[in-house]
């Protein structure tokens, strides 16, 4: 069956490196270029895995979808966390529109198709590993088995292991990745295809040092051979042997939900709640651990935060929380006190880190969002920053990361690449990608 329209996702794949850095050196890229139309394609709050690619397939907001991340707290409790999965997704994504119209899909690695759906096409999801019911139909298993041997939906220990081993580790998975995707584009078929590589993604977080001269830590590495560079011209030739196997009047689109940019380091904002009377634990934490609600005294605190790529901060609501703090009736001035407070934070250098607060909750009413929200969202240092949420550390900010090595945020533009039947562009933004996909097929969202 040939394949209408074709998506290829690279997760945080980087702008500035395909259009600029490294555009002398992927011929592939340069040419789809040519022979279309690309751009940066602004993702979504927040620049995440999830939401962003749920929100590029559903032309839905995280408000809308309910998704703020990967991990999620249930409202209205200290300790009841969930992972966000494909159960978790509240709208239709463009396979379920083009399903219901009688074309055939496939998918392999697009985040959030775990538990796998039955569709008609198949589909290779995204489980944390290949034991849990990873493919639809199930007998796809063994057919992938005898083509690219075991599969790895993703590298493991990317952040841990030996650079070396890390580096390998990921160019292989990423060549299974579209190995795979290669052999069932022509075995299977099917209307609509996608696939997602986590692998740029993966190769910025270990070694984003090498790639970026601004770089705090680009001293250390100056003048060795750049993986970076090295990965971005293997990941162009194994987009070269996919669109050898592209019909030529299909439309094809280059993806990514977000791009990187150089961490500086770590601001842990547990401990500045701490020192703003906001956050009181039971006993003082006199080296840096994790943070654990155990830890909390609830009737002492006002609110408190999860680290990550960017800072989710919850208040402890009366009515809400079972030991709440802040009555409904102070929430909006809590709040706004609480974003202007996190907006002026100085850097280690003494000057405004350039925080960003994000209130999901409009203070002057309209739509609430969706799902398991937390009350602010923050960028810190634009997202220059990561957020740390583990507590007991001597100062606000720290030189890496509390969860392993890593050299790299997300930046809010990703990439994108279109060459096709249609001469405009599909947009740039992350939220024009369903519409555009439907349009090709002649669906309406909703219809």
């Amino acid at each position: 069956m040939t394949p209408r329209v074709i998506v290829i996702g690279l997760d945080c794949l980087s702008p500035d490196l395909v259009f600029e850095r490294y555009a002398g050196d992927l011929p592939t890229f340069r040419s789809l270029m040519e022979a279309g139309c690309w751009g940066k394609l602004r993702s979504v709050d927040p620049p995440v895995t999830i939401p962003a690619w749920s929100c590029m397939l559903s032309g839905c907001t995280p408000s809308e979808l309910g998704l703020y991340g990967f991990r999620h707290r249930k409202l209205g409790s200290y300790t009841e966390h969930y992972l966000a999965d494909s159960r978790h997704v509240r709208r239709p994504r463009v396979w379920d529109y083009l399903v219901e119209r009688g074309f055939s899909v496939g998918l392999v690695g697009v985040p959030q198709t775990w538990p796998v759906p039955s569709l008609r096409g198949f589909v290779v999801g995204d489980a944390p590993d290949a034991t849990q019911g990873l493919t639809f139909p199930p007998g796809l298993a063994d057919e992938i088995r005898r083509v690219v041997g075991e599969y790895r939906p993703d590298v493991t220990g990317f952040r841990s292991a030996d650079p070396s081993d890390v580096l390998a580790d990921i160019e292989a998975v990423t060549a299974q990745k579209f190995a795979l995707f290669q052999h069932l584009l022509t075995s299977r078929g099917g209307d609509f295809l996608m696939m997602v590589d986590m692998g740029p993604d993966r190769i910025h977080h270990r070694f984003f040092r090498y790639c970026d001269p601004s770089h705090r830590l680009h001293g250390q590495v100056a003048g060795l051979a750049d993986p970076v560079r090295r990965y971005y011209q293997r990941l162009d030739a194994h987009l070269a042997r996919t669109l050898a196997l592209v019909p030529p009047e299909a439309h094809l689109l280059v993806v990514s939900d977000h791009g990187a940019r150089s961490l500086q380091g770590g601001f842990c904002v547990n401990d500045w709640l701490i020192s703003q009377g906001l956050l009181t634990l039971k006993n003082p934490a006199r080296a840096p651990r994790p943070f654990d609600e155990s830890l909390v005294d609830w009737e002492r605190t006002r609110a408190w935060a999860w680290g990550g790529y960017h800072g989710r901060i919850f208040v402890n609501l009366q009515g809400r929380e079972p030991q709440g703090q802040v009555p409904a009736s102070e929430l909006g001035t809590f709040l706004e006190r609480l974003s202007s407070d996190l907006s002026s934070i100085a850097g280690p250098d003494g000057t405004p880190m350039g925080n960003r607060v994000i209130r999901l909750v409009d203070p002057k009413g309209g739509v609430l969002p969706q799902g398991d929200y937390p009350d602010l969202m923050v960028y810190f240092g634009d997202l220059s920053w990561r957020a740390l949420g583990s507590v007991g550390h001597e100062g606000w900010y720290t030189e890496g990361n509390d969860t392993g090595p890593d050299d790299a945020n997300h930046d809010p533009m990703g990439v994108m690449i279109y060459r096709g039947p249609e001469v405009r562009s599909p947009g740039l933004s992350i939220l024009d990608v369903a519409p555009a996909i439907l349009r090709w097929f002649g669906v309406e969202r909703g219809a």
